[in-house]
């Protein structure tokens, strides 16, 4: 992870029926979606296991065109 807990100050999540499908994390208290440094976490799920976790950095805005 290139952020520390103790860093985080914004996160975002984005669900999918009721399953969050991307969560991101940045160390500025309300980063803007452009920023080119979030933390971006990509959930896989196996029915309503999660079987895959990615991690990428990148822009909350094109966290799905990341290169998953």
């Amino acid at each position: 992870m290139n952020i520390k807990q103790e860093d985080i100050k914004c996160t975002k999540i984005e669900y999918s029926t009721g399953n969050p499908i991307y969560k991101g994390v940045h160390s500025m208290t309300n980063a803007p979606d452009s920023a080119v440094d979030w933390w971006i976490y990509k959930y896989t799920y196996d029915g309503t296991d999660i079987v895959k976790i990615q991690e990428c950095e990148g822009t909350w805005t094109a966290r799905a065109t990341l290169g998953w």
